[in-house]
C-alpha cells in the first residue's frame, strides 16, 4: 500500500473462505479499486481503493503480485476497465462478425482484444479496448474472463431518470461525465482536469454543443467531491439541482459507514 491507497476489511473476513465470495475489480484511468463481497449474506467484506496513479498498469501489476487477497480463488470475479478506445454501435446495426472493423481506428488496431458491452435499454452496444498493459495483466491473472466497462453501473442508472440528468464521477484529477435519461444516453466522456475552471469549460462546452440548458437539469455526483468545495459550488451555481449519488444496493456496507458515502459509488454500482 502507498499513501494514496486505502484498505478496509471486516473483522470476520476469512481469506480461506474466498471460494464462497465474489471479487469486483474496477480499473479507472488514473485509479483502481476492488471489493470482496459475501453474496449469501449480501455483505461488503473488503474494499481497496487507490487514487492518483501516475501509471495504473504499473501499480496494478504490483498490487496483483503482492496483494494476498487478489491471489485467492473466488466463486466469481468481475472485471471492469476504463477503455483506451471505444465506439458506440446502434443495436440494429451491430454484427459480431464486424467486430474488428468497428475497432479499425483504435490505437494498436489488431493487437488488442476487443470487448463488447450491450446496453439493451438504450439500444446500443459499446465496442472497446482496454490499454495493452492492462490487458496483459488481466489475461495473466484471470485468462478466462472478459472485462466490462468501468462505467457500466452508472450508465444503467441513467435509465431510471425521466428528465435529462448528469452523472459526474470524480477522481482527484479527472472526472467521468455521463448525460442521459430513461430513453437515451446522450453523452459519455472522460476528462483530465487540474482546476475547477477546466471542469467549468468542459461542462459548459458540452451543454452548448448538445443544446442543453443547465438550469433545467439535475446533477448527481460521486467520487472525490465534497459539499461546499470548489467543484460543488460551481455545479450549484449552474444547475437546477445538485445531489450526492446514493445507491441502495441492499448490502451490508458497515465497513465504509464512517467514510464519505460518495467516494465509492462507482465501485458499488458494479454490485447492482
Amino acid at each position: 500500500m502507498n499513501k494514496n491507497s486505502l484498505l478496509l476489511v471486516t473483522p470476520d473476513f476469512d481469506p480461506k473462505q474466498c471460494l464462497n465470495y465474489h471479487l469486483f475489480l474496477n480499473i479507472g484511468a488514473d485509479c483502481f479499486s476492488y471489493s470482496i463481497t459475501d453474496p449469501q449474506q449480501r455483505k461488503l467484506l473488503v474494499l481497496y481503493d487507490e487514487q492518483e496513479c501516475p501509471s495504473v498498469a504499473t501499480r496494478l501489476a504490483e498490487q496483483v503480485e503482492q496483494d494476498i487477497y487478489l491471489q485467492q480463488a473466488f466463486a466469481s470475479v468481475d472485471l471492469a476497465v476504463h477503455p483506451q478506445d471505444s465506439t458506440f454501435i446502434p443495436t440494429p446495426l451491430f454484427d459480431t462478425a464486424l467486430l474488428s472493423e468497428y475497432g479499425r481506428y483504435f490505437e494498436h488496431h489488431g493487437k488488442l482484444e476487443l470487448g463488447v458491452q450491450a446496453f439493451n435499454s438504450f439500444g446500443f452496444n459499446v465496442v472497446f479496448a482496454a490499454p495493452k498493459a492492462i490487458q496483459k495483466i488481466l489475461a495473466a491473472q484471470w485468462p478466462e474472463l472478459s472485462p466490462r466497462l468501468a462505467t457500466t453501473g452508472l450508465i444503467q442508472l441513467l435509465s431510471q431518470f425521466e428528465q435529462c440528468t448528469f452523472i459526474l464521477d470524480f477522481t482527484v484529477s479527472s472526472f467521468q461525465l455521463l448525460i442521459g435519461h430513461k430513453d437515451a444516453l446522450l453523452f459519455h466522456q472522460h476528462y483530465n482536469i487540474d482546476s475547477t475552471d477546466e471542469l467549468a469549460y468542459y461542462l459548459l462546452l458540452t451543454c452548448q454543443n448538445l443544446e442543453i440548458v443547465p438550469q433545467q437539469c439535475a446533477v448527481y455526483v460521486c467520487g472525490i467531491i465534497h459539499q461546499g468545495d470548489d467543484r460543488w459550488d460551481f455545479l450549484k451555481s449552474q444547475f437546477k439541482q445538485v445531489d450526492l449519488l446514493r445507491l441502495n444496493i441492499g448490502y451490508d456496507l458497515g465497513i465504509i459507514e464512517d467514510m464519505p458515502e460518495q467516494y465509492y459509488q462507482r465501485q458499488l454500482s458494479l454490485l447492482t
